[in-house]
């Protein structure tokens, strides 16, 4: 049996024993999906909003991942959309927006766009605030809302008044292969792999990682308490694979 003392906090360390004999290796890599810089997983929500025209970019028998663990079904299987698909998937579908446009009524956007969930938001702040007014509150996807330039461009998870705007996009989109951002030979560890074996996942991120896990999954590097979530919507910058 091999030791390590790891300092948890500045006031006290524990000490984490770790079996050499362990039968799972850990990985980090980089990133949370196969899509390409600039790209990220289209999620149910957007595919809800616009089933039929998502379905139509898939060939027949396509199974692609979505954000969160789902996936989408091509038109040959009905365009079946599940919530969590464990499976190993040969395509994942990226979005990327080209336009942000504020229309203004609540929960609305024009044929040929998208309402702009939280995350997009997030990460295209600067491009989606420009396209508000000063003093807009629009309304976001999943509930929340996007503040003009006047009140700091802040995002809000949610906001249960009636708004007089909505943020939306126009997206450009592709299919991929592969379905997470594990190197080839390995897949993403699930949840109850990395439980299992926590201090050894949890020391194979640095002190302040959050790695992608299977289903939707994520797991806190030992900064954050080496937590582990079954779902996680949000995108993170690493992934935890293991040899499939």
């Amino acid at each position: 049996m091999q030791f390590r003392s790891l300092v948890i906090s500045g006031s006290f360390a524990v000490i984490l024993s770790i079996s050499s004999a362990s039968a799972t290796d850990f990985q980090k890599a980089e990133g949370d999906s196969p899509c390409p810089s600039g790209y990220s997983l289209v999620n149910p929500n957007e595919v809800k909003a616009n089933y039929t025209d998502i379905c139509s970019m898939l060939d027949s028998w396509d199974i692609v991942r979505l954000a969160n663990g789902a996936s989408l079904d091509g038109p040959g299987y009905g365009c079946k959309m599940r919530a969590n698909d464990s499976r190993k998937l040969g395509h994942s579908l990226c979005k990327q927006p080209t336009q942000f446009t504020a229309r203004a009524r609540d929960y609305y956007c024009e044929a040929g766009e998208t309402m702009v969930s939280s995350l997009v938001a997030n990460a295209h702040s600067e491009a989606a605030c420009d396209a508000l007014g000063d003093w807009y509150i629009a309304r976001l996807l999943d509930g929340g809302a996007m503040d003009g330039p006047g009140y700091g461009c802040n995002l809000k998870p949610r906001e249960e008044q009636l708004l007089g705007h909505t943020l939306c996009a126009t997206y450009s989109h592709m299919k991929v292969s592969g379905d997470v951002g594990c190197p080839s030979g390995t897949r993403l560890a699930t949840p109850a792999e990395a439980k299992q074996d926590l201090i050894k996942a949890c020391l194979s991120l640095e002190f302040w990682d959050v790695a992608r896990l299977a289903g939707g999954g994520s797991m806190d590097g030992l900064g954050y308490g080496c937590q582990i979530r079954a779902n996680d919507s949000r995108a993170l910058g690493h992934s935890l694979c293991v040899a499939e």
